[in-house]
């Protein structure tokens, strides 16, 4: 290895308001401790048809910097195609009245499919 490889990262933080701010991050350096990533709000259709906005909130850590900067081209990319693909999944399953009550099962169906694919990235998801 003649140098470090550059990683490229958009953090979220959260401040004492609750409000989300971006920051991007070029740097050799991976920071290990729990993150926020905050997926970009799309819209989903429910069983019945109905169009609806999702927002959601992976709180993650890297557990193993070797998987999250080699295995995967652009770790950010990845997980927003994953995050894309497993809403729609989980709404498109599920009609309006049952979606507006079941956040609790939805983060739990989320956190199950994403800890089975991040794992391979080295990306821990802790909650949703």
């Amino acid at each position: 290895m003649d140098e470090a490889r550059l990683f490229s990262w958009t953090r979220v933080e959260v401040d004492e308001s609750g409000r989300h701010s971006v920051k991007s991050i070029n740097d050799v350096y991976i920071d290990l401790r729990e993150s926020v990533f905050n997926f970009q709000e799309q819209q989903v259709f429910t069983k019945d048809t109905v169009l609806v906005d999702v927002d959601a909130v992976m709180y993650y850590k890297i557990v193993d910097v070797k998987k999250a900067v080699y295995e995967i081209d652009d770790l950010q990319v990845a997980l927003c195609n994953t995050a894309q693909t497993q809403l729609k999944e989980v709404f498109g399953n599920l009609t309006f009245t049952q979606a507006l009550q079941s956040q609790t099962s939805i983060n739990e169906h989320l956190l199950e499919a994403f800890g089975k694919i991040f794992s391979r990235w080295g990306v821990e998801c802790i909650r949703m």
